[in-house]
């Protein structure tokens, strides 16, 4: 298999969308930004008394970002009706896997032949299938990510450009802008206008797609294009992330995609109001341990989020979040992440394309609701297979992954120029799994990239990032047959039409794998029956 022109991997183990908080929330002009949950509507004007400038009103006046003097967090929690303050953080997202892109020559797989062979995400929920029945028309999908491609064939039938917003530190922007687009943090900066919800990143760009990419034109010379579960279902970019340049005066630049709590409850916020059907958040923090609840400004995050993503369910939008990707038992001694967590929120497992948990979703016991299709496999070795080239980077395979004989380490597997010098079939008798019907790239999720961005405009990327928004696009399914029913009833309707959770909540999958199938057809009062295989074109029978 060819490499890409960019490294293949820089750690396999950091997949999906993960956020580190890396400080507190600056403003411009030397103030600083806050998070206040408010006991009603009236402290607003309160706070505004005191001097505060209030950005944003959430939640009906529940909780507030607010902009003030720095070491101001007394001040505030002393105010009448505020319930709790706290200075907002900033979050850096921290770099997924790098992704496998497509080439117009057909290498890497040759997907411009026929694209639904490499989509086993959507051949395991039957989602083709459950397209005749459904395709999301007349909802929508608020992505609150990294913004959208504005120019994708596969997303611009389906995009609301003009509904399109950035969240930045505390403001709320829309239109045409200059932005920074930062293919390689190192050296390649590029400063471009374009709408101010367009993708800076490229991770958003392939979340769209999973949920709601429209096949029909195609990217030129790659033939048909990417079918999302809801090829119908509207988008809506909500952009929360910019790049930052956090290096020191005189220091070589530093850039970091960052964006703060305040701005991603802004985008939520919005997105109920906007009416949407669902937002899709494929982003979070990394798991906190239960001791946190004693630390001020954790525990007023998490009531900003429960609260504000309490209003955006009383309001009739759905809120759809990636479990994350730590490998993290949720459920044991209180552990929790944010936004999944949150109570309201829908938590989605990342799947294998055999229906096993991938080897870095979180999981637990009541944490869980469902699970769909995020690549890879149990382990990275199995997800690894059928690599014959790759870069090495940094992340060693674990010797309890490949225990060949004692002593053996990642690097003992390749030569210098990074090369694996093993047969992965031998590997693969020894460790005892049999050899995957998808080897890998075939076992991530394939999906639209944006070019800008990445370099080209198909590729392969894995994480529980990768799973939410193929839940997001069944709950546009749901909305279309149902378009009365309550975000309760919605996450209902899928739950029933799951597979593999035996009715009950599975640490791994919650109520199951979702299958498109299975719930429309409940919905639609056609239920004879999903096989539960994928149908005639099942992932099993491995890619082209």
């Amino acid at each position: 298999m060819k490499q890409t022109r960019r490294t293949l991997l820089k750690s396999i183990g950091a997949v999906g969308a993960s956020l580190a908080v890396t400080g507190y929330a600056s403003a411009s002009g030397g103030q600083a930004q806050y998070v206040v949950v408010t006991q009603g509507r009236g402290a607003a004007n309160q706070i505004e008394r005191e001097g505060f400038d209030i950005k944003q009103e959430l939640a009906g006046g529940e909780v507030l970002v607010v902009h003030g003097p720095e070491s101001a967090t007394a001040d505030l929690d002393g105010v009448r009706g505020v319930q709790s303050a706290t200075r907002d953080v900033r979050l850096e997202l921290e770099e997924p896997a790098e992704t496998e892109l497509v080439e117009a020559n057909g290498e890497n797989g040759g997907v411009e032949s026929d694209w639904y062979e490499n989509l086993w995400d959507k051949q395991n929920s039957e989602a083709v299938a459950a397209n005749d029945i459904a395709t999301g028309e007349g909802t929508q999908i608020g992505i609150i990510d990294t913004g959208v491609d504005y120019v994708h064939p596969d997303l611009t039938p389906n995009l609301d450009e003009d509904a399109g917003q950035l969240f930045r530190e505390g403001d709320t922007l829309s239109g045409d802008g200059e932005d920074i687009v930062v293919n390689d943090p190192e050296n390649d900066i590029q400063r471009v206008d374009q709408h101010v919800a367009s993708d800076v990143h490229g991770h958003g760009t392939h979340v769209a797609g999973i949920a709601a990419a429209d096949p029909e034109e195609g990217f030129a010379g790659f033939g048909s294009g990417v079918q999302g579960i809801a090829p119908d279902a509207g988008l809506v970019s909500q952009r929360v992330f910019w790049w930052e340049d956090f290096s020191d005066e005189d220091e070589d630049p530093d850039w970091g995609l960052t964006t703060t709590t305040g701005d991603v409850l802004a985008a939520i916020d919005f997105g109920a109001e906007q009416a949407l059907d669902a937002v899709n958040l494929s982003l979070g923090t990394p798991p906190f341990p239960p001791r946190v609840h004693q630390d001020e400004v954790l525990r007023t995050i998490r009531l900003a989020y429960e609260t504000t993503v309490r209003s955006a369910v009383n309001r009739g939008t759905v809120v759809v979040a990636s479990a994350g990707n730590a490998d993290t038992d949720l459920q044991r001694s209180g552990l929790f992440s944010l936004p999944n967590s949150t109570k309201g929120a829908m938590s989605i497992s990342a799947l294998a394309p055999n229906d096993g948990r991938a080897f870095f979703s979180n999981f637990g016991t009541n944490e869980i609701d469902v699970g769909a299709g995020g690549g890879g496999y149990e382990t990275l070795l199995k997800t690894l297979y059928g690599i014959r080239e790759w870069v090495f980077a940094g992340a060693p395979l674990r010797r309890s992954e490949h225990p060949l004989e004692e002593g053996d380490e990642g690097e003992l597997w390749l030569d210098e120029d990074g090369n694996i010098v093993f047969d992965p079939d031998e590997v693969a008798e020894v460790i005892e799994f049999e050899s995957p019907a998808w080897p890998y790239p075939f076992n991530l999720v394939f999906s639209t990239t944006s070019p800008l961005n990445e370099g080209a405009p198909y590729g392969w990327k894995a994480g529980t990032s990768m799973s939410a928004p193929n839940t997001a696009g069944l709950v546009a399914l749901v909305r279309e047959l149902a378009p009365d029913a309550n975000p309760s009833q919605v996450e209902s309707a899928i739950k029933k039409g799951a597979e593999g959770g035996d009715g009950r909540s599975d640490s791994d999958l919650g109520a199951g794998r979702i299958n498109a199938l299975n719930t429309v057809e409940l919905l639609d009062g056609e239920d004879d029956g999903g096989n539960g295989k994928g149908g005639p074109e099942s992932a099993g029978g491995g890619p082209p």
